[in-house]
């Protein structure tokens, strides 16, 4: 299996299996939902609390969970010399 970043194509080898000739990745049809769905969820949590921490909606407890949440998630979402002042 290559380990390189690539969007799959993929391709239908049997009834509840899917292919990426491109990576020789097999999956379950199942799987790659749920994998969609969890990764969705993820990023709209993502930026419906990076905006909510932007704006000052949160109140200061609310605040630092969602912070502390989305430094673990996604570190990224929060710019570096803005890290310190959200708190």
């Amino acid at each position: 299996m290559n380990d390189s970043k690539h969007v799959h194509k993929w391709e239908c080898l049997r009834a509840d299996k899917l292919i990426c000739h491109r990576c020789n990745t097999v999956a379950e049809i199942d799987t790659l939902i749920t994998n969609n769905r969890n990764d969705a969820y993820l990023k709209a949590k993502v930026d419906i609390l990076s905006k909510q921490l932007y704006a000052g909606d949160l109140k200061k407890d609310a605040r630092e969970k969602a912070y502390a949440w989305l430094v673990e998630h996604n570190p990224d979402a929060i710019k570096k010399d803005e890290q310190v002042s959200m708190l």
